[in-house]
């Protein structure tokens, strides 16, 4: 069996089943995103049984490269054919996906996190969701009322409502495997000044290179609020003059009547400016190495970095400081990533 990166199976409970050796294909991190990775086993693999491969089951990936561990839920689909099987796992906020929240959950001027710790302890107590809650970042209080909602929507609309973030990591503790959440202010490290992703020239650890502008692009948004009738519901907006002024008016209008709280709405107006009042600056990093003034395990997604590319373009250069959002293993050696620059 290779020593690494190492595949174990654990069952629903995270109760070691099996350390199962096969064809890992890629694994990816996505920041506020659900992360994948995929697999392929032999039929004379004497471990890849409709058991241990069954979906709901969970996946650890260990790795001795300075990428971090990864685990997630085997689900659908699961692929036969006559090469052999193919699964694929989801990082643990799928497992947020499988459940909703109680028929009636009234959070009042509460942080994101502590309605989120509410939110799965409810569920835990129905039956166990997998998650366990780890440390909570007090920020912001919102106001919330849920009515059987799915719970990963719920959550992923509390940080994208809050300007926070969450994620999912896993714990080994001897044969036992914990998915645990944290609750962030902010995902990530700002390591800018000690980690380079370079394109080209000595220290080059990159090598591919794709470069975009992203929309969308809004810098006057309006929240509507909860209210009997048009006229009483409350009405929130974010301007931002100079974006208004680079790139013209462009106007943005959320509803949201589940919401009364103004200041809750206030907060969505304010959240959705500062993300969208420029259009982003998107990297595509590809092959890159563990190398130079970037090793693997110096970074990860979320934390900031500095990137040089496309150095010979003159004016269509890079150079300055990105937010990694996405980060892919593959078999033979090297990365991608995905960045976005940070203003």
């Amino acid at each position: 069996m290779n020593d690494f990166p190492r595949m174990s199976i654990y069952n629903k409970s995270g109760n070691f089943i099996t350390e199962i050796d096969g064809n890992l294909r890629s694994v990816s991190w996505r920041l506020g995103e659900i992360g994948i990775a995929q697999a392929g086993f032999a039929y004379t693999n004497s471990k890849a049984t409709p058991y241990n491969l069954r979906t709901g089951n969970l996946l650890l990936i260990e790795f001795a490269n300075g990428f971090p561990d990864w685990a997630g839920a085997i689900d659908f689909p699961l692929l036969r054919d006559d090469s052999g099987i193919g699964i694929t796992a989801y990082q643990g906020q799928h497992l947020l996906g499988w459940r909703d929240t109680a028929t009636v959950a009234i959070f009042s001027a509460t942080p994101p996190g502590e309605i989120t710790e509410a939110l799965i302890l409810a569920a835990n107590a129905l039956a166990p969701t997998g998650i366990t809650i780890q440390d909570l970042y007090a920020g912001s209080s919102f106001t919330r009322d849920y009515h059987v909602e799915n719970l990963l929507t719920a959550i992923d609309g509390l940080a994208a409502d809050s300007g926070y973030e969450y994620e999912i990591a896993p714990t080994r503790i001897k044969n036992k495997l914990f998915l645990d959440l944290y609750w962030k202010e902010r995902a990530g490290i700002d390591r800018r000044d000690e980690v380079a992703l370079v394109q080209g020239g000595l220290d080059a650890n990159v090598g591919t290179v794709s470069i975009s502008e992203q929309g969308p692009c809004y810098n006057h948004i309006t929240v509507i609020g909860a209210g009997d009738d048009w006229a009483s519901r409350p009405i929130k907006t974010a301007v931002d003059i100079e974006s208004i002024s680079k790139f013209g008016r462009r106007e943005l209008s959320i509803l949201r009547l589940e919401i009364a709280d103004e200041t809750t709405l206030q907060a969505i107006a304010d959240e959705k400016l500062a993300v969208h009042k420029e259009p982003p600056v998107r990297l595509s990093l590809g092959n890159v190495t563990s190398s130079g003034p970037g090793l693997y395990s110096q970074y990860h997604v979320g934390d900031i970095v500095t990137v040089q590319a496309l150095q010979s373009r003159g004016e269509w250069s890079f150079t300055g400081p990105a937010r990694l959002i996405a980060r892919e293993w593959a078999a033979g050696g090297t990365c991608s990533l995905i960045a976005e620059e940070v203003p």
